[in-house]
């Protein structure tokens, strides 16, 4: 699959200043192995981009709601992530030798007292925050993507990026929040390399930079490539 040309650069210095807001606005992101960083809030997009449809759910809330009510779907969203963090400490745990690092225990997916947790704790608790939220478009989407019964820790930082990215969209000015709907949800195919971790700077050059090669290693890496197409060729023809 071809990949989208990048955008001219006419649409650079339109949408000027929401590249400078992708790029300088730094926030606290959340990741497993490396640890909490600031990062530029470009990173969040693209470390949450298995989830477009959500963020572009919200977005258009902000744009068409504007900040009251996106704020009190925060608010909620804060709620569920805590309620269901909550429960979610409350699942059956096996003590096992072979983890001695998992001092609370493990859990055993699959065991008759996981499936009793789920049925008699989980399931009714994501039902009634779904009869609670029916309402609100958004929050549904929110509890039919993490409403599952793993919520683990990775999902738990996955959602706190979450609200770190929405907290930012409701701060932004309705100009801001245009350019962003536009770029993102209207258009989002034409522009979504500005919202990657590489992403654009003005000019179309990639944020990040390579280092330039040294000549002599390369000159040696050739030599040592055709002479070794050589010796193959010899040896085919043996």
């Amino acid at each position: 699959m071809e990949q989208e040309p990048l955008p001219p650069q006419a649409d650079e210095v339109k949408y000027a200043d929401l590249l400078n807001w992708l790029k300088d606005t730094k926030v606290l992101v959340r990741e497993d192995f490396v640890g909490d960083s600031q990062q530029p809030i470009r990173n969040l997009f693209s470390n949450l981009g298995l989830f477009y449809t959500l963020i572009r759910q919200f977005i258009t809330l902000r744009k068409l709601e504007g900040r009251g009510i996106c704020q009190e779907t925060l608010y909620s969203m804060h709620s569920i992530i805590a309620e269901m963090s909550n429960m979610y400490g409350n699942v059956p745990r096996k003590i096992s030798s072979e983890y001695p690092d998992h001092s609370k225990g493990v859990i055993i997916v699959g065991s008759p007292e996981y499936k009793s947790f789920f049925e008699t704790s989980w399931e009714p608790m994501i039902r009634g925050m779904q009869k609670q939220y029916e309402k609100n478009e958004f929050l549904t989407s929110l509890l039919n993507m993490f409403g599952g019964i793993w919520f683990d820790s990775h999902t738990r930082k996955t959602l706190e990026n979450f609200e770190t990215l929405f907290s930012e969209i409701i701060k932004m000015n309705d100009p801001l929040v245009n350019q962003l709907y536009e770029t993102y949800c209207r258009d989002g195919l034409k522009y979504y390399r500005w919202y990657t971790t590489s992403g654009v700077a003005r000019g179309g050059r990639k944020l990040t930079r390579r280092r330039k090669s040294n000549p002599k290693s390369k000159s040696k890496r050739k030599h040592k490539r055709r002479s070794y197409k050589k010796s193959s060729y010899k040896r085919q023809r043996h």
